[in-house]
């Protein structure tokens, strides 16, 4: 399975790239009338505003070609990584052409600070030191998305890279009841207390060479953050999600190496993805940046956790 064609940049990180060039990134995104106008959504790429306790917070949505009004539509939130916008992940995850292709919301928050970031938590950046209260800012960006379009409530997903990543596995933790699995990309944290009410999928992917978020955890010397390393965090979840002790081949593909937990309660599936060589990247991307290291072509990400999320939808 290989990535979609890539454009290279060499030697600037994804987050000075897209604070310096965001002109770059930005899909063509209309706004509506009001800010929180009720009208409901057409095709294309839009840009909502909201008002969230005292904050002015914004969001993209991309609604895919050819939906019914009444028609009920997944919804896939991508949230980028510390640094980045809501724009550039948009790009660089190409998770807009998914959406299209598959018939889903596509949904990119954007984070708060001058070097935006997500309260993941113990990280990171302005949003975790001021606590800012980010689960609060995505119940608001989905209730106000009930009343532009028919959600599938059932089929409510996250993901994000890096520090995205991270509030992918925070709303995991404190809204299951709302979406339905998450998918991480290169980006691990540890939540305690994580008291689920019921077992959530969780599909990890990670470069084992990435020198931001390693694969093995610790500090770096950009942030006081001591993280976990990848396979605590999955082990983690595998237990919470009652799986079985060992995990098991799922996929041997290239440079790409997965293993999944069986058996785990209510169907839920626990699985990670190793990337041999990789770095902090999104496996697939449609931009090479080799400042963030080696990006494999061998797996799409954006494909594969598409698949992933649609074995899952939310039983209630």
């Amino acid at each position: 399975m290989m990535g979609r064609n890539r454009s290279s940049v060499a030697r600037l990180p994804l987050a000075l790239l897209a604070l310096a060039v965001p002109g770059c990134f930005r899909p063509s995104v209309r706004e509506p009338q009001e800010w929180l106008a009720a009208t409901p959504l057409e095709a294309g790429t839009f840009e909502r505003k909201l008002t969230v306790g005292d904050s002015k917070r914004t969001y993209i949505v991309h609604v895919p070609p050819g939906h019914r009004p009444d028609e009920p539509l997944p919804v896939v939130l991508d949230f980028h990584g510390w640094g980045s916008t809501a724009n550039a992940q948009a790009f660089y995850s190409g998770l807009d052409l998914e959406a299209d292709s598959a018939g889903f919301l596509a949904v990119h928050p954007q984070g708060t600070g001058w070097f935006s970031s997500w309260n993941a938590g113990p990280c990171c950046g302005s949003a975790a030191s001021d606590h800012v209260d980010d689960v609060a800012f995505v119940d608001a960006v989905l209730d106000d998305l009930a009343h532009l379009a028919t959600l599938d409530q059932a089929r409510i997903y996250a993901t994000g890279i890096s520090n995205g990543a991270m509030m992918a596995y925070r709303l995991a933790c404190e809204r299951p009841e709302r979406i339905a699995a998450i998918a991480a990309v290169s980006g691990a944290v540890h939540l305690d207390p994580c008291n689920t009410s019921r077992p959530v999928p969780v599909l990890h992917i990670h470069g084992a060479k990435d020198e931001i978020a390693p694969f093995a955890g610790g500090s770096r010397w950009w942030s006081s953050y001591n993280a976990a390393s990848v396979t605590e965090v999955v082990a983690e979840w595998a237990a919470r999600d009652g799986c079985d002790a060992a995990s098991q081949p799922a996929l041997d593909q290239g440079e790409v190496s997965c293993r999944a937990y069986p058996e785990c309660r209510g169907g839920a599936e626990v699985e990670l993805c190793v990337v041999a060589g990789g770095g902090h990247t999104w496996p697939g991307a449609r931009l090479d940046i080799s400042g963030l290291g080696h990006s494999t072509e061998d797996l799409n990400a954006t494909d594969f956790m598409w698949r992933f999320f649609e074995r899952h939808p939310l039983s209630r």
